[in-house]
């Protein structure tokens, strides 16, 4: 007779649940660290940003007096919003897209009422939300770079506090315009993921740039070599050929506006009696007249100078944040006048500054 062994039954404990619990009372956190600290950075830009804003915003009108090329820059702004180049003929000193982001800008401080009513009112508003932009993604870049979120906040607060960024990074200059450019084809440049889009688009803002300025060409290499040495903690990655040839290409492909625009006008190259592209390059890189270096002793642009001294002394001067009225001194006809402290200039073919009425 056989006889079957049935193994008997062991009674197995159940695992140990090793799982951290919460106390009581207190819900258990499902987010990770990572988008803890993406929640906090967005936070805190967007602190930066608002901040910012009301600083650029601040007596943005009346806080300095209107340089000659804030009337030129607005004119040409208004011209672009009419469907034009320019008030009068245009002879390619600058590429046209600069005003037409400040006319695209400007229409809606001018819907909205902002200002004097003026055009070169809605640019000075144009001009102070470029400045928190600019004061944003200085941020940004500290933070793309890996420095702590202090370090961060207080370089764009370094910026934006600056008497030279709060006067002359306030007027309507086609450099506030481009320098934002600059600073997003940094940050996209540095991008850790080496992603191809950041590369492609960090040429693209580059191109922008350049359109909007041609001197910004000189921050075309820092930008490439951000891009390949940026975040770099080993070997060249495998696709970088790729990312500089899509960072060259988008570059050149929006920047290529320019030259097929006087192309297609026929003044590409210099001809007698005509405008061309040719001819403004030329003067802004050959003929035109320099204002000095900052390594020339005798240079107005030097503060060992007098005139560097007193240029020196006025970007540091506290008025930007000072009220109208209490800025202004009284004119004749009970006016005042818009000039920097409430002083008239001494020669009317400089002076830009106009009565109030």
């Amino acid at each position: 007779m056989s006889t079957t062994l049935v193994p008997a039954r062991v009674a197995v404990a159940p695992s140990a649940d090793l799982t951290p619990t919460a106390p009581d009372g207190v819900a258990p956190s499902t987010t990770s660290p990572w988008r803890r600290r993406l929640t906090s950075d967005r936070a805190v830009g967007s602190a930066v940003a608002v901040g910012a804003l009301t600083l650029g915003l601040w007596n943005v009108v009346e806080a300095t007096a209107f340089a000659d090329d804030e009337g030129i820059y607005t004119a040409q702004a208004l011209a672009a919003a009419d469907g034009a180049l320019g008030p009068y003929t245009y002879w390619y000193d600058h590429p046209p897209f600069g005003w037409f982001q400040i006319a695209a800008l400007a229409a809606i401080p001018r819907a909205l009422g902002v200002g004097d009513g003026s055009g070169i009112a809605a640019t000075r508003v144009v001009a102070g939300v470029l400045f928190a932009l600019t004061a944003t993604l200085v941020y940004l870049l500290a933070r793309r770079v890996r420095a702590p979120q202090v370090v961060a906040v207080l370089a764009a607060a370094a910026f934006a506090t600056s008497p030279l960024a709060l006067t002359v990074g306030r007027q309507v200059f086609l450099d506030n315009v481009a320098v934002p450019w600059v600073l997003l084809a940094l940050w996209l440049a540095l991008s850790p993921r080496r992603q191809m889009w950041a590369h492609v688009g960090a040429g693209a803002a580059m191109g922008a740039a350049l359109l909007t300025k041609l001197t910004f060409a000189v921050a075309g290499p820092a930008v490439l070599l951000a891009l390949l040495l940026g975040q770099r903690t080993g070997p060249f990655w495998r696709g970088r050929r790729f990312s500089v040839t899509g960072f060259a290409a988008a570059g050149a492909l929006v920047f290529s506006f320019f030259p097929l625009l006087a192309l297609l006008r026929g003044e590409l190259l210099a001809g007698p009696d005509r405008v061309s592209l040719e001819g403004g390059l030329r003067f802004q890189f050959e003929s035109r007249a320099t204002s000095g270096s900052f390594w020339d002793p005798t240079s107005p642009a030097t503060p060992s100078s007098r005139a560097g001294s007193s240029r020196v002394v006025r970007w540091w001067w506290p008025g930007w944040w000072a009220p109208s009225s209490a800025r202004s001194s009284a004119a004749p006809g009970g006016c005042r006048s818009r000039c920097w402290g409430g002083r008239r200039p001494r020669s009317s073919a400089r002076a830009t500054c106009r009565p109030c009425t």
